[in-house]
């Protein structure tokens, strides 16, 4: 019985969490064509709801000798940190710096590349925190989107 009381509030959160990510999902999937032209979705993309504080790895396989684009999509209120690395945590790319203990972002939210070995990349999308109140954190969806020519 007990098992059970402990289980009803996380059966309860997937009804309230679902449709919201769903319609994260949604939302992602109708803008990426014109995020990531003139690249074509590989199809298999994340989308979920973030909160400041919130990061999420998207490990992925990347071809040599294909041409690739990643974009970071939705949440434009946020300046999101975005970077990708190899699996020795190897940074092939960041948009933004830390300078004297504040972080500088460039406003990128995409790059492009060309492998010249195929090879496991992780993309690594934070959100930093802006208010100190927990009560008043901002959430919203971000999608992680790999496009190819």
């Amino acid at each position: 019985m007990r098992s059970l009381i402990k289980t009803i509030p996380f059966i309860i959160s997937l009804f309230l969490i679902s449709p919201a990510q769903s319609q994260c999902k949604d939302y992602i999937e109708a803008i990426s064509g014109m995020k990531l032209a003139p690249y074509v979705l590989d199809g298999d993309f994340v989308a979920p709801v973030l909160s400041e504080g919130d990061s999420i790895e998207v490990y992925r396989t990347f071809n040599s000798g294909q041409t690739y684009k990643v974009a970071i999509v939705g949440l434009d209120l946020f300046a999101l940190e975005f970077k990708i690395m190899d699996d020795n945590k190897n940074i092939l790319f960041k948009n933004y710096e830390n300078n004297d203990d504040n972080i500088m972002f460039d406003g990128v939210r995409s790059f492009e590349f060309t492998l010249q070995q195929s090879q496991n990349l992780v993309i690594l999308v934070k959100v930093p925190i802006y208010s100190e109140d927990p009560e008043y954190r901002m959430q919203g969806c971000v999608g992680v989107l790999v496009g190819f020519k």
